[in-house]
């Protein structure tokens, strides 16, 4: 390995710090964000923005997850949307995200709630990767979780969790597992099929 490609990894001992009471830090993070979000989550119904464009998600988004739910609770695949335009195939529009994982919270749960807790659930997978990716380049728990504090709430984050955008939210609460992966895989030639997996999932 050369003195380049240390310099940029280096191979730090993550248990140095395991002495230091810092064990706590990720799981205060992780409470805090959900206990800031717990009002909104608890509360009927949803925030619509105020302005028109920025109040697309509750005017557009939510009626096609909804429409997506209703379909496969009526035993059909949510290929094509009657009640848009003359009809569109909504599995190819990626805002709707037709096939997306966290889609079945919708089928188990009151659509407004699974909504809701769909942007809880990204801010905190988000916060925990970029934790991961930062103790991976040998930050202390204290820092990593400083790190995943930021990210988790950043204004551009919180922004588009007012809105409602879920579709901006997942690649942007992903993106840290992906350099998480890309970076343990140039670490250890063995990783490199997460590394390339992680690199597909990217584009």
């Amino acid at each position: 390995m050369s003195s380049r490609f240390k310099t940029i990894f280096p191979r730090t001992r993550l248990a140095a710090d395991t002495r230091r009471p810092e064990w706590w830090c990720l799981p205060a993070v992780l409470v805090a964000e959900i206990l800031l979000f717990l009002p909104a989550l608890l509360r009927e119904g949803l925030i619509r923005a105020p302005l028109p464009k920025m109040s697309e998600a509750t005017s557009m988004i939510y009626p096609w997850h909804l429409f997506c739910r209703d379909e496969v609770l009526a035993g059909r695949w949510p290929f094509w949307n009657p009640f848009s335009l003359a009809g569109t195939p909504i599995v190819a529009d990626p805002q709707a995200q037709t096939f997306y994982p966290t889609h079945v919270l919708w089928l188990v749960l009151p659509p407004e709630f699974a909504f809701k807790l769909s942007l809880l659930l990204h801010i905190l997978i988000g916060t925990w990767l970029m934790y991961r990716l930062v103790r991976s380049l040998g930050a202390t728990r204290f820092g990593a979780s400083t790190s995943a504090l930021v990210f988790g709430l950043h204004g551009q984050m919180i922004a588009f969790v007012y809105f409602g955008w879920i579709h901006m939210i997942a690649p942007m609460s992903l993106a840290p597992g992906v350099i998480w992966l890309i970076c343990r895989a140039l670490k250890d030639p063995r990783r490199w099929p997460g590394g390339a997996i992680a690199g597909a999932g990217a584009l």
